[in-house]
């Protein structure tokens, strides 16, 4: 937090200037009563409404400075919180690719919703809260010192008594808002899972699981809200019976004093007012700072995610990539077997398919070859590096892998393909002809959230219009042509194997025995339990 407030700092410089000023007229309108009121033991009703109308004009002065200072500081703090969605945003460029799905999506989404919230919340507002009590509890005091200096030293006792008695509910609070932020978690996660899967429960008729599973989420969350409550509630009621015994002696104390004749009459109203400043101000500041480390908690589970980074991310060891080969490379996935003994080498230039039963690994390979799967056995050689000393930042210069699964922003058909980097008009119209987009009237329309409003196949050719456009050594395609028409599949085809600069590995589930002369190499794999055949043409 520190960080991101150090980056504002002339804002913050400004802000705390704002709070000590507020807190100084705060307690002014608080002296000014001993005034007003020694006015009215007097019988001086001139002096009596000129103290009214000073304490009038202070307090206006106050609340307008209160009102630009509530405004401003929320724009310091939208600043901060830009900055560390942006710097998640910046981690995201170097974040180690295998480390990155270990999570779902809707706990990243969480991270950048609900707990940047709590940061906001709990986090930063805290901080200007607690500077501001601290402001009012030291002009309180010195005010307070200068009717009397018992009154001060009753009140450094209870202060001190005040300030330290609510650390006992430190782990508590801190335990109830981690508590939170999972439960927060899960409800976005699942949320955009049950959401995501409506067309799934509807044509199966079985929509009204829905009613069971966010009821399921809804109550988990709901008991962390209420736990997280209950958890505030005992705090602040434990603070606030301390700090309703500590005005009360103050009030005692200052009575006796008054008998005594140490102090006038009107300092009764203005101690009064004086030592519930300070003891409020103590309450919020055991509060707050219990608050601001509980927020901290949520910090370090963000800061975590910058430590999962690519390393030697500027090495660029390749070149190009004139030769890839596997050597026996096998893989399990939660303790079955996918791949066995697997062994291929596909050279600059070639074109390539691997064919296969459902389930015997086609789209593992893929995987491992773009350096997606780190944990197989066996080995994989790009020219002379092993795939291992390599990171995917030197991979993706090079290999470009076409999901079967095809992913569309919310954007235009434009920007789904250069991915926001500059082409020309030329670039990006000879992509959409190699793709076959014969479907585009106009690149700048905006495509519905995850290309809705598209086939299985316009999708396709848009992922693949992508990939051309980028002009990669190596083109991985898993079923990258699956939900296209036979005609359209076809043509990208040939265009892919009839382009001698391009190494091109086709995973294919449609290959009709005609087509296996048209590939430098046709390996098929097989199911775990059968012998590895290689189909080779020359």
């Amino acid at each position: 937090m520190k960080k991101y407030m150090y980056k504002e700092i002339y804002g913050n410089i400004v802000i705390i200037i704002m709070l000590f000023v507020i807190s100084l007229l705060s307690v002014l309108t608080a002296v000014i009563l001993t005034f007003a009121t020694n006015a009215i033991l007097a019988g001086d009703l001139t002096a009596f409404i000129k103290w009214i109308l000073i304490d009038l004009v202070v307090w206006i002065v106050m609340l307008a400075l209160n009102y630009i200072e509530t405004i401003y500081e929320q724009k310091i703090i939208q600043r901060m919180c830009t900055q560390i969605r942006v710097e998640f945003a910046s981690d995201l460029e170097y974040v180690n690719y295998q480390a990155f799905h270990k999570l779902g999506d809707g706990q990243y989404i969480s991270w950048m919703t609900n707990d940047l919230n709590t940061i906001e919340t709990v986090g930063f507002k805290n901080v200007y809260a607690y500077i501001s009590s601290l402001f009012s509890i030291i002009l309180a005091s010195i005010a307070l010192v200068n009717y009397h200096s018992v009154l001060l030293i009753l009140t450094i006792v209870l202060s001190l008594i005040m300030l330290f008695a609510p650390n006992t509910f430190t782990k508590y609070i801190k335990k109830a808002t981690m508590k939170l932020s999972k439960a927060n978690e899960r409800l976005t996660s699942k949320t955009k899972d049950f959401i995501g899967g409506f067309d799934v429960l509807y044509f199966a008729k079985k929509r009204y699981q829905f009613r069971a599973k966010f009821l399921d989420i809804s109550t988990d969350y709901s008991n962390e809200k209420v736990n997280y409550a209950k958890a505030n509630a005992v705090l602040t009621n434990s603070i606030g019976l301390l700090n309703i015994f500590c005005q009360m002696l103050i009030d005692v104390a200052t009575g006796i004093l008054v008998i005594f004749k140490q102090v006038t009459f009107g300092a009764i109203s203005t101690t009064g007012n004086l030592a519930s400043t300070i003891f409020n101000s103590l309450a919020q500041l055991s509060r707050q700072k219990m608050q601001i480390k509980s927020a901290h908690a949520i910090f370090e589970k963000i800061n975590d995610f910058s430590k999962i980074r690519e390393s030697n991310m500027q090495t660029n060891q390749l070149q190009s990539v004139n030769q890839i080969e596997l050597k026996n490379v096998s893989y399990s996935y939660d303790n079955k077997e996918v791949l066995h003994n697997v062994s291929m080498s596909f050279k600059k230039g070639g074109k390539y398919a691997v064919i296969g039963e459902s389930g015997s690994g086609k789209s593992t390979l893929l995987k491992i070859i773009s350096g997606q799967i780190k944990n197989f056995d066996g080995e994989v050689f790009i020219n002379d590096y092993h795939i291992k000393e390599l990171n995917l930042n030197d991979l993706t210069t090079f290999i470009q892998y076409v999901d079967q699964s095809v992913y569309i922003f919310q954007d235009s058909i434009r920007n789904n393909i250069t991915l926001w980097d500059e082409y020309s008009d030329e670039q990006i119209a000879a992509s959409l002809e190699k793709a076959q987009v014969n479907f585009v009237n106009d690149v700048d329309s905006v495509m519905d959230e995850n290309g809705r409003n598209l086939s299985g196949g316009q999708r396709q050719r848009i992922a693949l219009a992508r990939s051309f456009i980028q002009e990669k050594q190596v083109l991985l395609i898993d079923e990258g042509t699956s939900s296209l028409d036979k005609k359209s599949a076809q043509l990208i085809e040939d265009m892919l194997r009839n382009d001698p600069t391009l190494t091109v590995v086709m995973v294919t589930h449609r290959l009709d025995s005609a087509d296996y002369e048209l590939f430098d190499h046709v390996y098929q794999l097989p199911s775990i339990d059968s012998a590895t055949n290689e189909i080779e043409q020359d």
